[in-house]
């Protein structure tokens, strides 16, 4: 249950960030999108999210992650940085 609640959370966080404004309207949904190198850059920041903590209620379990905001615009950057 514990590994679920991870993977959800974690979706749930991606889901967010994928909707945060870059610059002007573009999104980071947007960027990923259109550029592989931001895509991989923010999924391995992703994948490194960390597990803050984990409830257990009623047979089920609740996770919670987070990430350094400098770490996703640091991804965001160095992906635009590689792109063609």
């Amino acid at each position: 249950a514990a590994r679920a609640a991870e993977l959800d959370a974690k979706r749930k966080l991606a889901e967010q960030i994928r909707g945060l404004k870059v610059r002007g309207e573009t999104t980071v949904k947007e960027l990923v999108d259109r550029n592989d190198a931001v895509a991989a850059y923010v999924d391995a920041v992703l994948n490194n999210a960390l597990v803050d903590k984990t409830d257990f209620a009623g047979g089920s379990a609740r996770a919670t992650v987070t990430i350094h905001g400098m770490e996703l615009w640091g991804a965001v950057n160095d992906g635009l940085r590689e792109a063609p």
